[in-house]
């Protein structure tokens, strides 16, 4: 990510020499502001920070997350799987992706609410249309408060696909885990079998 460098009143005075790194900040800065550097000046707004590639991959894992954030966005892209019946996951950790936690992921969908091991995003009756090069998983996911140490967190979204019938299928839902621990790592999986390609971007949404 690129460093934003201040520049103050004193360094562009008049008279004051046009040096090297001046101009390499007035290159740099725009750039910084656009991925939502930590040290750039406040901007309302949702910054790309990162982005994982899948190909045949067991897992996409977005680790260190970052702090003084409460709102964090995935969007996953032309996603789909090895294996047609397996179910997308999503699972947190408080030790950066040592270990991850396996119980208490509460969530709550169209047909529902449940309790379970992961977040199950898409869902676990349904198989995918095995034509990938035409159908894929595709969505949003948001995440509240993974960055707080004092409340729990949650997570709302949507995703879309493709059966096998065919049919259209979209499955809305919001979660929570009883939790007051930062989360510092997240990751996306399928519960048989890798992703066979697509990728999921990371955004962080700046404060008001």
């Amino acid at each position: 990510m690129t460093t934003f460098t201040t520049l103050t009143d004193t360094t562009l005075s008049q008279d004051k020499p046009f040096t090297q790194s001046i101009a390499r900040a007035m290159r740099d800065n725009p750039k910084a502001l656009a991925e939502g550097d930590v040290t750039a000046p406040e901007m309302i707004g949702n910054s790309p920070m990162y982005r994982a590639d899948a190909s045949n991959t067991s897992a996409l894992t977005f680790l260190s997350l970052p702090d003084s954030y409460d709102l964090l966005d995935f969007d996953f892209v032309h996603i789909y799987p090895t294996t047609y019946t397996s179910t997308l996951l999503m699972e947190v950790s408080t030790d950066n992706g040592a270990t991850w936690l396996n119980t208490g992921y509460q969530l709550a969908d169209d047909s529902g609410s449940t309790s379970s091991s992961s977040w199950a995003l898409t869902g676990t009756s349904n198989t995918f249309n095995n034509t990938p090069t035409v159908h894929s998983i595709n969505g949003r996911l948001r995440t509240m408060n993974f960055a707080s140490s004092t409340v729990y967190k949650q997570i709302e979204g949507q995703f879309f696909w493709t059966s096998s019938a065919p049919n259209l299928i979209r499955k809305r839902f919001f979660g929570q885990l009883d939790s007051t621990t930062k989360f510092n790592a997240v990751r996306f999986r399928f519960n048989t079998g890798n992703i066979a390609n697509g990728y999921i971007i990371m955004r962080r949404v700046r404060p008001s």
